[in-house]
């Protein structure tokens, strides 16, 4: 496994095991805060703008977050770049199929395959 292939992995397991996992949450368990500021919601939220964001820089294009609206849809009043970075409980509340929306996009985007990433070769090979 080459370095690029590893972070596809990376990228790949926990957005799979969030959409394995969403269709057992309620609303109620999305947005509980238990014993701590984040929700499940914002948490996934959270998780798939970090990897959207990472694969955006690696990749070149835009992120999932913005090229197919979920900004907008969202009408967070955020920064389009915003990943969830010091929000506050309050920040952290909100609608739990949007607050889970961009996974899918961004698990898309992953699948394509290693080879859409630029890279150095040589760099990426095994040693």
């Amino acid at each position: 496994m080459n370095s690029i292939e590893l972070l596809h992995d990376i990228a790949r397991r926990p957005l799979e095991q969030a959409q394995e996992l969403r269709p057992a949450l309620t609303a109620q368990a999305l947005n509980a805060h238990p014993h701590h500021d984040n929700s499940i919601a914002w948490l996934l939220w959270h998780s798939a703008r970090e990897i959207d964001e990472q694969l955006a820089g690696l990749s070149g294009e835009p992120t999932v977050w913005t090229a197919q609206g979920f900004a907008a849809r969202f009408a967070l009043d955020l920064d389009e770049h915003e990943m969830g970075f010091g929000h506050t409980g309050t920040d952290a509340r909100g609608n739990p199929g949007q607050r889970s929306g961009p996974a899918p996009g961004t698990s898309a985007r992953r699948r394509r395959g290693p080879a859409d990433l630029p890279g150095d070769p040589e760099r990426s090979r095994p040693r």
